[in-house]
């Protein structure tokens, strides 16, 4: 392990969790944009789950059908976006920050975690684009290079950048400023304020904590992406904003929540306890 980059093993830690992670919870989320798809207002998420079990004979069956759609995109996303949104995360702060007091403050953590989600974000956009269009219909790629060929041949290669960009772009920049800031200053805040050293139950309670206000404060913009990048139409991100504000008025911009924070509260727990563990045991970092 010796022989490896100290950024190369941030990057790998945090990618080998989120990539477990993610694909644990795959059908929490497969639902959550079924649900962001679905017209019809009283659809519930047992509607939604029986959609798509229906025509399934066996419990094995039943369960496959909802953890294959878009299941290897996510673990490719996990690995590459998510491990480098948060692998650079600790590089970010200490260069946006003069000493440790500068590091420990709110505001230096919510700018380095936007920074590293928003370039993440970009950079990996067409993992995103064919996962959330597999997670629709699991029938429209082979594969996942299938999928970005696909699109590529179709409608250009900017389009894997380009489409649903904006939504995804302001989400990550959201998502990891909110979440990578909240989860160090609750483990910073838990630890000085009991007097404890850090341990797997800081982390599930940071993790809980983290994840439950971040996926609240993105999910309007987590809703316009799902529905940009799974649509085959060229509707604007403005159109469809008004479109869902009319249809079901403000709250239906939070469509979905519900299965969205059972995946993102239990997700990362498990995903940030197995990045402490890997940079602690396996890679010999300290903690995040």
């Amino acid at each position: 392990m010796d022989l490896i980059p100290v950024q190369l093993k941030e990057c790998l830690s945090a990618g080998i969790a989120a990539a477990i992670a993610d694909s644990l919870f795959n059908p929490f989320e497969v639902v959550k944009v079924r649900l962001q798809f679905n017209n019809e207002n009283n659809s519930s998420i047992k509607d939604i789950v029986h959609q798509i079990t229906k025509n399934k004979n066996s419990f094995i069956q039943k369960v496959y059908s909802l953890y294959y759609p878009g299941i290897f995109p996510t673990i490719y996303r996990g690995l590459c976006y998510t491990g480098c949104r948060i692998g650079f995360y600790p590089t970010i702060k200490s260069i946006i920050s003069n000493n440790d007091e500068e590091k420990d403050r709110f505001r230096n953590k919510f700018i380095s975690g936007s920074i590293t989600g928003m370039i993440a974000c970009f950079i990996f956009n067409p993992l995103d684009l064919v996962r959330i269009r597999l997670q629709r219909n699991p029938h429209e790629f082979n594969s996942t290079f299938h999928g970005i060929q696909t699109i590529a041949k179709n409608n250009g290669i900017s389009s894997l950048y380009l489409r649903g960009s904006l939504p995804s772009i302001l989400r990550a920049t959201l998502l990891s400023g909110v979440q990578l800031s909240i989860y160090d200053s609750a483990k910073t805040i838990i630890i000085s304020r009991y007097n404890i050293n850090e341990s797997i139950y800081v982390h599930i309670i940071s993790s809980l904590i983290s994840g439950s206000c971040a996926q609240f404060i993105i999910m309007p913009i987590d809703l316009l992406k799902s529905r940009i990048m799974g649509s085959n139409s060229s509707t604007s991100m403005i159109s469809i904003f008004n479109l869902i504000i009319q249809e079901r008025g403000i709250l239906g911009l939070w469509r979905g929540f519900i299965p969205a924070v059972c995946r993102q509260g239990p997700c990362l727990v498990v995903q940030f306890t197995l990045l402490e563990k890997f940079r602690r045991d396996i890679f010999g970092l300290t903690y995040l």
